[in-house]
């Protein structure tokens, strides 16, 4: 079998999956219509955003078409990154510091429902991972990090917003 490019073109309900090695599989276990690859890279401090979320484990970033960079990138700007009003908060932009628990206004609004949103949908708390980054540093967040979103399963990453990991299948949220 030759390994496959992120353009695949593969029969409905072929799943392809990478792993941290590099190595490949196809099976036709995974019910959906379009091929999905996890990128099982893993985190590191430039997919961690400023509001402490890791980006890395983002449907929009380990999605095939359109995944988005992070909120770090400058280049690519997917819709919710110009629309984010913690990334184009005035401070970030002009530099005042890399993370949100710099800011003397935290909780700001924003910080607040999104803490609301990701804590009640996801198990996700930002103001959490921003007083872990704040107290422990980033490299120990990203190891944590790196630790804490692997499937019990089968080892992969798996996503903050669905329920099941995205390469086996397996219930990881309860």
């Amino acid at each position: 079998m030759q390994r496959l490019s992120k353009a695949v073109q593969a029969p409905r309900n072929i799943f392809v999956r990478y792993t941290a090695s590099g190595a490949w599989g196809m099976t036709n276990d995974c019910q959906t219509t379009n091929v999905m690859m996890t990128k099982l890279k893993k985190t590191n401090s430039k997919l961690i955003a400023p509001c402490g979320i890791n980006c890395r484990l983002c449907r929009a970033h380990i999605r095939n078409i359109k995944a988005c960079p992070g909120c770090r990138d400058d280049i690519f700007k997917s819709k919710s990154c110009v629309a984010c009003l913690i990334k184009n908060c005035e401070k970030l932009i002009n530099g005042c510091f890399k993370y949100c628990f710099s800011c003397d206004e935290l909780p700001c609004a924003q910080i607040s429902h999104l803490e609301k949103r990701y804590t009640s949908k996801y198990g996700v708390s930002v103001l959490h991972n921003l007083k872990e980054i704040q107290t422990n540093g980033i490299r120990s967040f990203v190891r944590n990090e790196n630790k804490k979103w692997i499937c019990s399963n089968c080892g992969e990453i798996i996503c903050m917003h669905k329920e099941q990991c995205i390469s086996c299948g397996h219930a990881w949220r309860e």
